[in-house]
């Protein structure tokens, strides 16, 4: 009887302990079909409510180091975004015959973009392969240097350094001086040299490029690069040639400008002159809040609508308080907030390109301070895939190795 007794004991804690086992096991698979459920709701919302969906989206949300491909439908946006398109596809499939397409919006992603095949975006300017690229047009680099003798001499060692940096006859190099502008520049712009200081204000620029395009000088398919006297182009040919091919196959701005933003919230507000925004037609707290786009360098690919873009941003030049400085030439109604100075000739400039929704590029110059290459704009000159190419300073190379290290570890192009 105690045998069958304790047999019996044995049997019915078997039997409990059996059922309790069911009963985990069947309330973690409750929990588990609960949250695929949940993800798979979750993926239809992404899919029917893109544009929602496109103002958090992180690549890695998706399928982690899943993407396959990246295509870009040629269109501009502002220049506050380097994002290039409104429609970038990303193809997620987790197989061949299953793909997720989500629409990007050209600001407020947060995109890995280590995960955005950026080699898929670069094209033809891949920076890898870029030794073999030869411009369909020519180059044309060109500078002033004005007034001071350092500045004649540092142009002629840049133009010098870049003759044959992409094949013979391909680069044309053009340095102007005071003494190139002819009379009938001077007397147009006379305000700007009312005083031996002001020097022209920068009206120089706008002209010397649009004369250049008006008479022939520049073909249309041809590339322009502007490079302020003052810098020096460095000795990275791959880099130099990487820019100059976006500029002629991954640039799709109005006129062809090519212009290039920094990477430290260089507000429009606090480089230009109220006045300037109200002569443009222009909202103020609109417009005075995207980042000022960079003068200092300029890309072109010239074609039908260059001469246009070139001509307005000269005329605003006969304006005296556009171009003209703060002291001699003051806002009305006067600068107000945290307004610091004027920029001149940048400071239409960069609204006639933001106004006009351009892409514009990583800066390709080099500032100890703020040049952000670690920080806001590492992910720009990723996606341009360039570094410096001019610079003032030997630890450049340093700071660009982020992207060295990033593009050496890519697999090679097919």
């Amino acid at each position: 009887m105690v045998a069958a007794s304790c047999s019996g004991n044995q049997r019915s804690n078997l039997s409990w302990f059996a059922l309790r086992l069911l009963s985990i096991i069947l309330a973690c698979t409750f929990i588990i079909v609960c949250r695929e459920n949940q993800n798979i709701n979750d993926s239809f919302t992404d899919a029917n409510s893109v544009s929602e969906r496109s103002k958090n989206i992180t690549a890695g949300a998706l399928r982690p180091n899943k993407i396959t491909n990246i295509s870009i439908s040629p269109s501009t946006t502002s220049s506050d975004s380097i994002l290039s398109s409104n429609s970038t596809t990303i193809d997620t499939s987790t197989s061949p015959n299953k793909t997720i397409d989500v629409t990007l919006a050209p600001s407020n992603s947060s995109i890995a973009v280590e995960q955005l095949g950026f080699p898929e975006r670069w094209g033809p300017c891949d920076p890898r392969q870029i030794e073999s690229y030869i411009p369909q047009g020519t180059v044309w680099i060109v500078t002033f240097a004005g007034w001071k003798q350092e500045r004649v001499q540092n142009a002629r060692a840049m133009t010098k350094s870049l003759q044959g940096w992409l094949g013979d006859g391909k680069v044309q190099t053009l340095l102007y001086t005071e003494h190139d502008l002819p009379s009938h520049y001077y007397e147009r712009f006379n305000w700007s040299f009312a005083k031996p200081e002001y020097r022209g204000f920068w009206t120089w620029k706008p002209w010397i490029l649009r004369n250049l395009t008006e008479t022939g000088v520049f073909q249309e398919g041809d590339v322009v690069f502007w490079i302020d006297s003052d810098r020096k182009i460095s000795s990275n040919k791959r880099y130099f040639r990487t820019a100059i091919c976006n500029m002629e196959h991954r640039n799709h701005n109005y006129a062809g400008v090519f212009p290039f933003r920094r990477c430290h919230h260089n507000l429009e507000t606090r480089n230009t002159k109220p006045e300037t925004f109200d002569r443009m037609g222009l909202n103020r707290s609109e417009w005075g809040q995207g980042e000022q786009i960079y003068a200092g360098s300029i890309g072109f690919h010239i074609n039908h609508d260059t001469l246009t873009f070139l001509k307005e941003w000269e005329n605003w030049g006969e304006v005296p308080t556009m171009f003209g400085n703060d002291q001699d030439f003051p806002s009305d109604p006067p600068p107000t907030g945290i307004y610091r100075q004027h920029k001149n000739d940048q400071s239409v400039f960069s609204l006639m390109c933001r106004t006009r929704n351009m892409k514009a590029w990583p800066a390709p110059y080099y500032d100890k301070r703020r040049s952000g290459i670690n920080g806001d704009c590492h992910n720009d000159f990723q996606d341009a895939g360039y570094c410096f190419f001019f610079d003032n300073s030997n630890d450049v190379s340093e700071i660009c190795k982020p992207l060295e290290t990033w593009m050496n570890n890519l697999p090679a192009p097919s």
